[in-house]
């Protein structure tokens, strides 16, 4: 099965400009570790071709590196989705 993702927007408070790459990165990268492990949650396997899918929010501690910035994101979408 070939998934492609798009995000619209992702919108980060508070991270440096200089981070937002690395942030994307670890964000795609853990997305896709954690679909790999676990497969996609149920509530996105609908019919249609396009999903939308409300992130939630993500709380960043002070000093936290980019990677693991992203890749909380990504478990808080995948945990999001999951009934």
């Amino acid at each position: 099965m070939t998934i492609n993702l798009h995000l619209d927007e992702l919108v980060l408070h508070g991270v440096a400009p200089r981070d937002r790459d690395a942030v994307g990165e670890a964000l795609r990268a853990e997305l896709g570790r954690l679909i790999t492990e676990r497969g996609l949650p149920p509530s996105l396997m609908g019919d249609a071709g396009t999903l939308r899918l409300d992130g939630g929010r993500f709380t960043v501690s002070e000093g936290m590196p980019p990677s693991q910035i992203g890749a909380g994101i990504a478990r808080a979408l995948v945990e999001g989705a999951r009934p």
